[in-house]
């Protein structure tokens, strides 16, 4: 549990080109950010249709003033519909408004696009206006059909997983659309391929205007969430342990990466007692000093390196104040147990600060291609465990890593018994993953977490641990586990910790679970420019 912010390690890198090669479900109903995003969809899927055939109809009789009348009529149509869709996922919550472009630029997209179709099409050959206006009424299907399929993909994630329905549907749509192309026969300049090649750039381009908010920064960002926030059917009310206010950070991507999101958990320590909580390890509160930008960072936390396989994904990045590896939902009051008339009260509050991320997040990238959820220390358990809401909650379609680096959980029974439900860990485990959701917090062994997860998303999501052998840090919060405060000194207990922790990692192994233990005793490899350099 290291230092707060990329703590640096000198452990044996784990290559994550290696984790990218390897081998990856929703609460009742759609979260009304997807429906809201999916009714914008089919109304540009509509609004595309509408423009073209009048764009067709002015091919028969042109005449430039109907043709434009049409086209606002359907830009006012689509306005309409975006404000509606937006209303109606601000009353149950969710944010719709930032997840997408306006309307007017929706409806400026499909305009450019169709007048440059069109333009292809009536560029050249034979002035056969009547076959150019059957090309521009194929166009008009294919358009409506492959935005609305886009539609319907961000409702059922869950049904659809890495999109394959949606693309075998807009394959079909293409190749009906080069067929009529073909029996038309009409003598243009322009090839069915390249206005397929225009269709297929169109939909690329209100995909990513409406699943990728364009309202996140390409630079680092801090967001400080309400007071209160509702998220699936609670009230959530985001802090820090002292009960001071809490943010988190996020930046955009770029290029073809841009839909690529990295989600990192910070490290820092924990406390479960009067003695640990009187002079936490982890810092106990958040602000512009977790901008990833302020802090010196190496390896894969340095998103300027061009060496890194993550500088042009998109990242959301969870500070950590709470003292419960981001797994806490208690407020929790300890008293000193020399002195019953003192006592300190701590908010463990670290679950309810990730499930408020996740809903900011979801709400602005709302189908990633690839997640990769990681986390160092403390945050290599919060990975573990938030990833799964994640997964469950947010991203049912997303091909999915989760990387645990330096959260090899060794506790002893009687921490389990007696400090760690101080957390509230009980009511934030996944009650849809057999077993880890279903067993007593005294009964659960940290490694079912890992395994029961894994067997749950096998084969869409790869699990991934790294630790050294003798973690200083790991083995000394073991050791205070064990001595207490009598006695600090790590490497005390690193031999048994090391024993129990291969001994864990040998039971979670498994075809979508694998672990790495590296040499020596640093803490954490994720912020060390070891990870471009050892194998």
């Amino acid at each position: 549990m290291s230092r707060k912010g990329w703590t640096a390690s000198r452990g044996l890198a784990i290559a994550v080109s290696a984790l990218l090669v390897m081998s990856g479900e929703a609460r009742a109903g759609t979260y009304a950010t997807n429906s809201c995003v999916s009714s914008k969809l089919i109304a540009a899927a509509k609004t595309c249709q509408q423009v073209f055939g009048a764009w067709g109809t002015w091919e028969k009789d042109q005449t430039s003033a109907t043709r434009d009348a049409a086209i606002t009529t359907a830009g006012q149509a689509l306005a309409t519909a975006w404000t509606q869709a937006e209303s109606g996922a601000n009353s149950k919550g969710a944010d719709c408004t930032e997840t997408t472009v306006t309307g007017a630029a929706m409806q400026a997209d499909i305009t450019s696009a169709a007048s440059s179709i069109v333009d292809s099409i009536n560029t050249g050959g034979v002035a056969d206006n009547a076959c150019r206006q059957k090309l521009i009424a194929a166009a008009a299907t294919a358009c409506q059909k492959l935005l609305k399929a886009e539609g319907k993909l961000v409702t059922g994630l869950k049904k659809d997983p890495g999109g394959a329905k949606r693309d075998a549907l807009q394959s079909k749509t293409l190749a009906a659309f080069t067929s009529t192309w073909t029996k038309d026969n009409c003598t243009v300049s322009t090839t069915s391929q390249d206005v397929a090649s225009q269709l297929s750039a169109l939909d690329s381009t209100a995909v990513a205007h409406t699943i990728v908010s364009p309202t996140v920064s390409d630079a680092w960002t801090m967001i400080t969430p309400p007071a209160q926030v509702k998220y699936n059917g609670k009230t959530l009310a985001p802090m820090c342990t002292d009960g001071s206010q809490y943010v988190y950070f996020a930046k955009k991507g770029s290029g073809n990466d841009v839909n690529k999101l990295l989600v990192y958990y910070y490290g820092g320590g924990a406390c479960w007692d009067y003695t640990t909580c009187k002079a936490p390890t982890e810092t106990p509160t958040t602000g512009p000093q977790d901008n990833p930008a302020n802090s010196a960072h190496g390896g894969f936390a340095d998103p300027t390196n061009p060496a890194n396989p993550f500088a042009t994904w998109s990242w959301v990045v969870v500070p950590y104040c709470t003292g419960d590896v981001h797994w806490g939902n208690a407020t929790a009051t300890y008293i000193d147990p020399k002195d019953s008339s003192k006592s300190i009260t701590v908010q463990h509050k670290g679950w309810v600060n990730a499930q408020v991320v996740e809903k900011w997040t979801r709400e602005h990238f709302v189908n990633p291609d690839v997640l990769f959820v990681a986390g160092s220390s403390a945050g290599g358990y919060g990975a573990l465990l938030n990833s799964l809401y994640f997964l469950q909650n947010a991203y049912q379609s997303s091909r999915a890593y989760v990387f645990d680096d330096a959260g090899a959980g060794v506790i002893t029974p009687d921490f389990q018994t007696n400090n760690l439900g101080s957390w509230g860990v009980q009511s934030t485990l996944p009650t849809w993953i057999p077993g880890i959701g279903h067993t007593k917090l005294a009964k659960l062994k940290l490694s079912d977490v890992g395994i029961d997860a894994a067997n749950y998303y096998n084969p869409r999501v790869d699990f991934v641990q790294y630790t050294t052998s003798y973690d200083q840090t790991q083995s000394l919060f073991y050791n205070l586990m064990v001595r207490g405060d009598a006695d600090l000194a790590w490497w005390l207990s690193a031999c048994d910790w090391n024993s129990k922790m291969v001994a864990n990692l040998t039971a979670v192994a498994g075809p979508n679970y694998r672990y790495y233990i590296g040499a020596g005793d640093t803490h954490t490899v994720w912020g060390n420019n070891k990870v471009y350099t050892d194998t």
